[in-house]
Formats: structure tokens, sequence, C-alpha cells
């Protein structure tokens, strides 16, 4: 039986300017176990010469995880780079592809001699959701916190219309961290919930970033609207806010987040500017582009 080398060994062995050769080597004769390496951008591209017949490739993934090793919040796992026994990339396309476009180093382990079939199967598991990890890191209500701090994040940086635009989970607990009281608006999140009229995550985002305007405007306009006390018309914007979200809940399709947030800014904007409200509208077949409002 032959010597399985040391990690350190392999991880000197695999260095440019041989490492195209000791790669396909390795594909042709799979060491035993996982070798941890430091996959420079050079390498990674050499691995992805490998790469076919994989899932199409997610830019917002590679952009995210390209993020965290810039940053510097790449962790070793011990999740591996896996190749097949009839030499494919069986997974790990994106994080080499992060690499390269980070331009930076990261350190993983490669595992060679995987079944080819196995590829089929690879990555079942569930995956570690954002709530996970605000709970991992002990914060209160983690599920809400975490959804709350992702619609604040497509708030500051305008990407409310695009789903798909996203930070790591890592970095939305950074985001988390940095943005203050967001714990303080959670109770105006349930009572719009406990009312029956709108998500606890989208109102507690909502009320908070009303609440970097204005936090005593903002309470006294988010529990009117919760509650309906203290409403002396029916032109006020917080019971219009109530009237629409109480609208919702007949529709014939359901409301999205987006747009209970929408109508939410827009009747804020109306109270902070003293002036009654109509009919709240956003993106109406008149406006059907028109941008998610920003609070004042």
């Amino acid at each position: 039986m032959k010597a399985t080398p040391s990690r350190n060994e392999a991880a000197l062995s695999l260095v440019p300017p041989s490492f195209q050769d000791r790669l396909a080597e390795l594909i042709l004769n799979p060491p035993e176990g996982s070798l941890m390496m430091t996959i420079t951008p050079m390498m990674a591209e050499a691995m992805l010469a490998y790469n076919s017949d994989n899932r199409p490739i997610s830019v917002s993934h590679v952009a995210s995880l390209a993020r965290e090793m810039l940053n510097g919040n790449w962790e070793h796992t011990g999740e591996s780079i896996k190749f097949s026994d009839d030499g494919h990339l069986n997974d790990g396309q994106h994080r080499l592809r992060a690499c390269i476009s980070a331009g930076v180093p990261f350190a993983t382990d490669v595992r060679f001699g995987i079944p080819r079939a196995s590829f089929a199967v690879t990555d079942r598991g569930r995956k570690r959701t954002a709530g996970d990890i605000f709970a991992i890191y002990g914060v209160k209500n983690h599920n809400h916190m975490a959804a709350a701090s992702m619609l604040v994040w497509r708030y500051d940086n305008g990407t409310l219309m695009s789903p798909s635009a996203r930070p790591s989970s890592q970095e939305l607990y950074d985001f988390y961290c940095d943005l203050g009281d967001l714990q303080g608006s959670i109770s105006y999140g349930r009572a719009f919930y406990m009312a029956k009229i709108a998500p606890i995550s989208i109102m507690t985002a909502m009320h908070f970033v009303c609440a970097r305007k204005d936090r005593r405007s903002a309470d006294d306009f988010f529990t009117r609207a919760a509650t309906g006390v203290g409403i002396a018309s029916q032109s006020d914007p917080a019971q219009r806010l109530r009237t629409r979200l109480i609208e919702r809940l007949t529709a014939h399709s359901r409301m999205l987040d987006v747009s209970v947030g929408a109508f939410t800014i827009k009747a804020w904007n109306a109270y902070r500017s003293g002036r009654p409200l109509g009919v709240i509208r956003w993106r109406t077949e008149q406006t059907p582009n028109e941008p998610f409002p920003k609070a004042i």
C-alpha cells in the first residue's frame, strides 16, 4: 500500500508551475482521503478546465463568495472541491470562479476519485440559512432579524426589486451588527402580525427604516396603522395604510412583501409631510416601473 503524503507535503507539491501536470496525475491516481490546498486564481483556472456538464453558474453566488474571500471572512470548513473518477469536476465551480473573481487564494480540501454518479446527489443536505447563522451567534428572534436585516440591506442598496441580489449569511450578520437597534423595531412588526394585516419581518424592517428618520414619529405612525387607535379621519395616512393592508387580505392574488413595504413608505412620507392621503398606489398600469419609494 503506497504511503499517503502529509497535508503539508501535498500542499507544497501542488504549486505552480507544475500544477497542471500534478493535477492531472492526482486525477489519474487519486490519493486516499482529502488533500488540503491553498488554491490560487491560476490553480482555480486549471481546475475549471475539468468542469463540464455542471449546473448553471449563479453569478450572485459567485459574487457573494468572492466578497467573503476578499474581506477575509472565508473559513476553511472541510467542505471539499471534488473531482470524479473519470476526470470531471463534480463540485466546487462556484468557489473556484469566486477565487478568480476575487483575485486572492483560499484554503480548501480537495478530494479525488469520487464516483461520477455521485454528482446527481451532491449538495442535497439542508444548507444553513441566514436565520441559522443568526441563531449560532445568539441573536434573539433570529429568523425575523435575519429576514428584516435582508430587507433593510436590499432597501439600502436599492435592490428590493432584485431578489437575487443578496449578501452572504456572514455579511448579513455583520450588517445587522452595524445597524443598531433593529430589535427595537420588532414589537411594531408584531403589532401588524397580531392584527393579521401584515408580516412581521417587512413591517419590522420598514419601521426601522422610518425610525432612522424620526423614531418618535415612526413609533406613533406604526402604532396607529397597526391598531387603528387614535386615527381621526379616513384620509389620515395611517388609516389609508391600514385600509390598504386589510384590502390585501381579500385580494385574489397575494401581495408581495415588497408591495407592502412600498405602500408603507408612501403612507409614511405623507404622514411626515403633514398631508392627507387618498388611495395609495404603486406600480400601477400607468407607472409599471415606478422605483421603490425612499423614506423622508
